[in-house]
């Protein structure tokens, strides 16, 4: 199973590129209904600039793909540009679960894979260090376009008694 990008993520660079262009004339706009930057215009095109170039950012995030492939032999996904796959046989346990605990509002749900091994690869550290294992942050469920059901069908059927659900 491959997982995809949610359209709110593609959504981002566009509205980006919007307030960009609000801002490049934002000077002009407002001198048409008789206002002035009390700082000077010089703010707008600064805010055109970094929203410009957020959103050329954003779309480019965008159209790579998210790079998560859930299947028979292991689960595989790419971090910090680096591909990492490990083989279910390996892992102790797969969770969903809030990135704080303390933040009751984060909205947050992240696949996460716990293993012994320290490190995938080179480069690769864990998110999550727990005393007698380590875990690897996959994917945040909610940048995710498959439902929770798809993506627990899934998880039951390639890692079954591995599979826990952390957090409703």
């Amino acid at each position: 199973m491959e997982l995809h990008h949610h359209w709110k993520t593609y959504a981002i660079g566009p509205v980006s590129l919007v307030v960009a262009v609000v801002a490049l004339f934002s000077p002009q706009l407002l001198a048409a209904i008789g206002y002035e930057f009390t700082l000077g215009p010089w703010v707008g095109y600064i805010g055109a600039a970094v929203f410009g170039l957020a959103g050329i950012a954003n779309i480019w995030l965008s159209l790579t793909p998210l790079g998560v492939h859930l299947a028979p032999e292991g689960v595989a996904w790419r971090k910090d540009g680096k591909p990492v796959g490990i083989r279910w046989q390996d892992v102790l346990r797969v969770t969903v679960e809030k990135r704080n605990i303390d933040e009751p509002r984060s909205r947050s749900r992240f696949l996460t894979v716990w293993t012994l091994a320290s490190s995938l690869g080179e480069g690769v550290a864990p998110d999550v260090r727990l005393p007698d294992r380590y875990g690897y942050r996959v994917v945040d469920l909610t940048d995710v376009k498959e439902s929770s059901a798809q993506v627990d069908a899934a998880l039951h059927h390639f890692a079954p008694g591995r599979y826990w659900t952390a957090t409703p």
